[in-house]
């Protein structure tokens, strides 16, 4: 899962990994808030199985599918867009929707976490922190994701 291929559902249930299921689901649709609660219904499970800090490192691929939803919905409506550029992402379209999954969060914390899906390649892009857009490539999601996520 960490690089990017995910097991069907169908595959989960017939090794009876039923505790993967959510956790699947909410990487795919890169949903936070759905990951942490399923991570937090299975902790006991995945420490127990030793794969605990492995289920932790899904919370960056999910904030990237999570980014690519938001990239996907901007480009789609022009009333989204800045400057009627489609590529580029005013923060607070991603701020808003994460802000539910962590109160806490502010501007500053978000930048920082997409400085990393950008080092770390699982984003093409920069931020400019001026203008508080994500400015992302053409090909800004790459396919295959680096198995060291930090």
């Amino acid at each position: 899962m960490i690089n990017g291929k995910f097991p069907t559902q169908q595959l989960l249930q017939r090794y009876q990994l039923n505790e993967y299921i959510e956790v699947t689901n909410a990487c795919l649709k890169g949903d936070m808030q759905a990951l942490e609660q399923a991570i937090s219904t299975n902790m006991d499970q995945y420490i127990q199985s030793g794969v605990f800090t492995v289920v932790e490192r899904l919370r960056m691929v999910t904030l990237k599918n999570f980014v690519k939803r938001v990239a996907t919905a901007v480009k789609s409506d022009p009333e989204l867009q800045i400057m009627k550029k489609d590529n580029f992402i005013d923060l607070s379209l991603l701020f808003i929707p994460l802000k539910k999954w962590d109160d806490e969060l502010d501007l500053d914390e978000l930048q920082c976490l997409l400085a990393n899906l950008i080092a770390n390649s699982l984003v093409r892009g920069y931020i400019s922190h001026e203008k508080r857009i994500l400015v992302l490539s053409k090909d800004a999601f790459p396919e295959a994701n680096p198995p060291s996520l930090v």
